[in-house]
């Protein structure tokens, strides 16, 4: 504990002399006002990124400027609380042991992570794979041509009456639904697809469409379906069953999925050993506690219910 306040003592005294220095800093990474983040503090704030987050953040230029942002008032706010020597108050002084307390376990715990013995994270991949194969298909799609009569010029009923007698038109002469289609959609990609969509796969179409398209028979129309773009009429073409993927298709995932889950094993397995060690706290120490905070009002009610059992 010595050494612990006397590293936040001595690093009080280093921020403070390091903001009387920053006019003539030349490692300024981004200054606002009074804020300003060097390198060295943005490379250190980068290093709080979990290895596996890290490149896609620093790659995001907005994810980039929210740190930037979030660092600068911080700093800003830092050195208005130094001007005032709102930093010597004694709460304030612990409240910043607490924080670097905090900061160096986590360091710690993602040094202990790094340092542990490294897993064949290949191999485990693939055993996974071989595990689980029928995660690793991928969905049935299906080819789909459908007429859609819509609601933007017509009321709703008018377009369900529309669609009814084509329907009906369509089921007495099921030859003629191209042609239907091409008088009569109101589906604007009709001209580059001519009412088909191929290998539509579950999401892809508003849910009443799927649900209709993926019940159907091949070869067999849908009764009107409405959506909120109004009734389609669903020929099924097709059903393309899902295909297996290749180990190699998944490997990059998963050897990263297993690097991550081994590390979090590790370092839940460290943590758990710590929490085992036998922990030291009386009953009087916590009831002053909640005294302290509270009040002795507070510990008077918590006796009661404990012994009404409620």
């Amino acid at each position: 504990m010595r050494v612990t306040i006397s590293l936040l003592v001595a690093l009080l005294a280093l921020s403070q002399t390091v903001s009387m220095a920053w006019a003539e800093d030349d490692d300024v990474f981004a200054r606002r006002g009074n804020g300003v983040i060097t390198h060295e503090e943005f490379d250190a704030r980068v290093e709080q990124i979990p290895p596996e987050y890290r490149n896609n953040v620093i790659r995001d230029k907005g994810r980039l400027r929210q740190i930037i942002q979030k660092m600068l008032m911080n700093s800003q706010l830092a050195f208005d609380a130094r001007e005032d020597g709102f930093e010597a108050d004694p709460v304030v002084q612990l409240r910043m042991q607490l924080a670097a307390e905090e900061e160096l376990a986590n360091a710690w715990a993602e040094h202990v992570v790094l340092q542990s013995d490294p897993a064949d994270y290949s191999v485990m991949a693939e055993e996974y794979y071989q595990g689980n194969r029928s995660m690793f298909m991928t969905p049935e799609t299906v080819d789909v041509t459908h007429l859609l009569v819509g609601t933007g010029d017509r009321t709703d009923g008018e377009a369900r009456e529309k669609a009814d007698l084509l329907y009906a038109e369509i089921i007495a002469q099921p030859d003629r639904f191209q042609a239907l289609i091409f008088e009569n959609t109101d589906d604007p990609s009709v001209s580059t697809n001519e009412g088909s969509f191929k290998n539509v796969k579950p999401g892809d179409m508003v849910k009443p469409f799927e649900d209709a398209a993926f019940a159907l028979e091949v070869g067999a129309f849908s009764e009107p379906v409405k959506s909120r773009f109004g009734y389609h009429i669903i020929r099924l073409d097709a059903r393309n069953p899902g295909k297996q993927r290749s180990f190699e298709d998944v490997r990059p995932q998963l050897v990263n999925r297993m690097r991550k889950e081994h590390r979090e094993r590790v370092k839940n397995e460290y943590l758990s050993s710590l929490q085992h060690q036998p922990l030291e706290l009386t009953e009087e120490d916590l009831e002053a506690m909640v005294i302290r905070h509270f009040g002795p009002d507070a510990v008077e009610g918590a006796g009661q219910e404990k012994e009404t059992g409620e």
